[in-house]
């Protein structure tokens, strides 16, 4: 019997919510692991939804559009995952002092100044704001939140304390802000540095039991 195929409203699947980093932009890259966390529209919103990014109301609206435009839909997600991927790269590149590709800067360059376009300036509660306009389709708009957040955090004192969880001594590779008042903190959360001391402690009594 043929498996009758879902649309993206009816899908089931609900990416973790779990976040370490300390800013959106930084969970938001995070997302790349483990491979295959975020394959479409669909899980994109979701996490937002579960991340407190969008509302209830815009995760409806977001795979209503999904389903009805799902060529645009699936433009938009490859759109906002080479966001993410040349901001993996640009922060690693920063991270370990060396000079980002230009291309991967390029590529940011061109995003952020495409979300400050769809920017105004209003005035509200006797001062002025920035504000988004609307937007054709509300994926679109999250593209443009998630574009800002990275670049608030890449051209901000921020991004001095942003560190890795240190793959060489056992870390996951996930990026979070150091905001110890040392700077002292070296994994992304008390889990993973847990998991590579029990990882230690497991080695060093192997290696006594061989001996």
């Amino acid at each position: 019997m043929q498996k009758e195929k879902t649309s993206a409203s009816q899908e089931t699947r609900k990416p973790s919510s779990r976040l370490v980093a300390g800013d959106v932009s930084l969970d938001f890259v995070n997302t790349r692991q483990p491979d295959g966390f975020l394959q479409n529209a669909a899980d994109l919103v979701r996490w937002s939804r579960d991340i407190g990014l969008v509302t209830e109301e815009n995760v409806i609206a977001v795979l209503t559009e999904a389903d009805a435009y799902p060529q645009k839909s699936m433009a938009l997600f490859t759109r906002i995952m080479m966001l993410r991927e040349a901001s993996y790269r640009v922060l690693l590149a920063l991270i370990h002092q060396t000079s980002p590709a230009t291309s991967d800067v390029q590529v940011l360059q061109s995003m952020f100044l495409q979300t400050r376009s769809h920017e105004r300036l209003v005035s509200a509660d006797h001062r002025l704001a920035w504000q988004w306009e609307s937007a054709e389709r509300r994926l679109t708009w999250l593209h443009w939140l998630l574009s800002r957040s990275v670049e608030v955090v890449l051209t901000s004192p921020l991004m001095e304390r942003v560190k890795e969880c240190p793959p060489s001594e056992g870390g996951c590779g996930w990026f979070f802000v150091d905001r110890s008042k040392n700077s002292s903190r070296q994994w992304c959360s008390d889990e993973c540095g847990s998991r590579v001391r029990m990882r230690r402690l497991y080695a060093r009594k192997r290696t006594n039991n061989e001996r």
